[in-house]
């Protein structure tokens, strides 16, 4: 009876752990179908998000070229693929810019950036002072109460290879070739609030440049068109003239001056749009970062990556734009307090 007891409880207590069992796999598997869900629709709504974006980037970069692009039948599915990529590439480029720095009144001293990139504190004062931007950002910030801000400090590097000296063992060495590295031309630029707010427009600003760089590839167009029919005119007007061996020379400058002509053809609105797509679909050949790894000593000597001497150990990230001088491009965090006794 005892045994026959103990095997009627231990079926309930089964049935009972099954149960269970089934119950959180159950609610598991419920758990699962509403986090896919969740994932869903918030994966749609950052597709609608981005789609959004670069629909308004589209009419921006038409706005900024060409608006008779809009004149050609499916230029949005035509030139989406093309901004899309742009957005992503420009978008990447900033995330590969290094962490930011700070501005203090003790930053020539205390920071090696600050150390590396100006000759001395009063330079970097100048350097902030000299910002329009900053100035009517530092304003707008007094009238909101204290707090922090972002900017861009962009400037120019320069080597040179010298001959100076060197300590090689226990002697000075003398007319060692070595490398300088130095720092000039620099700005402050995009004062934000934040340094998210600050990466967003220095993308917008890579963007822009794009667009800029799309344009100056069809006024080129226009120009090179405008010049060649310019020279077929006065060819035609001479040829009216001329007989012979003139006349002859002529005609195979026209018939040259025609092939040109051809190739470059006319900026309608699709020609227009097409050039507006290779800019934005190759934007590497545009705009690059490189990111530079560099030790240097107080004076501004390279020194070996593996020195172990007292230096500047730089992480960089320098900006190469079509046509333009590199430009090293740095995130800098500030107190507006702070700056406003740098001005004093």
């Amino acid at each position: 009876m005892a045994v026959a007891a103990a095997g009627r409880n231990r079926v309930p207590g089964a049935a009972a752990v099954a149960a269970a069992t089934s119950m959180k796999t159950f609610v598991h598997r419920i758990s699962e179908v509403l986090n896919a869900i969740t994932r869903g629709k918030e994966h749609r709504a950052s597709d609608r998000s981005g789609e959004i974006a670069a629909q308004q980037a589209l009419e921006r970069v038409i706005d900024g070229t060409d608006g008779r692009i809009r004149l050609v039948k499916g230029y949005r599915r035509a030139l989406l693929p093309a901004i899309r990529r742009a957005l992503d590439y420009t978008a990447q480029l900033v995330d590969r810019i290094p962490g930011t720095i700070e501005i203090t009144r003790n930053s020539f001293v205390s920071n090696q950036y600050v150390n590396a990139f100006f000759t001395n504190p009063k330079e970097l004062e100048a350097t902030f002072e000299q910002s329009s931007e900053l100035a009517d950002f530092l304003e707008h910030q007094e009238s909101n109460g204290p707090g922090e801000g972002w900017a861009l400090l962009c400037m120019q590097k320069q080597e040179r290879t010298v001959l100076g000296l060197a300590l090689q063992g226990d002697r000075v060495r003398r007319d060692v070739r070595q490398t300088t590295v130095s720092f000039f031309d620099q700005h402050i630029y995009s004062p934000a609030p934040s340094e998210a707010q600050l990466r967003r427009e220095l993308k917008n600003c890579l963007f822009e440049g794009l667009v800029t760089n799309a344009l100056s590839h069809i006024t080129e167009r226009r120009a090179c068109r405008s010049k060649l029919e310019t020279e077929r005119s006065i060819l035609h007007g001479r040829l009216r003239h001329a007989a012979g061996e003139e006349a002859a020379a002529l005609r195979t400058q026209l018939q040259a001056l025609e092939r040109r002509l051809e190739d470059v053809g006319p900026a309608t609105p699709r020609a227009c749009m097409e050039e507006v797509k290779k800019v934005f679909m190759r934007p590497e050949a545009f705009i690059r970062i490189n990111n530079i790894s560099m030790k240097l000593d107080k004076t501004g000597v390279k020194l070996d990556q593996h020195a172990g001497q007292p230096c500047n150990d730089l992480e960089l990230a320098e900006v190469e734009i079509e046509r333009e001088n590199p430009r090293v491009v740095v995130l800098t965090r500030f107190q507006p307090a702070v700056l406003q006794q740098l001005h004093g």
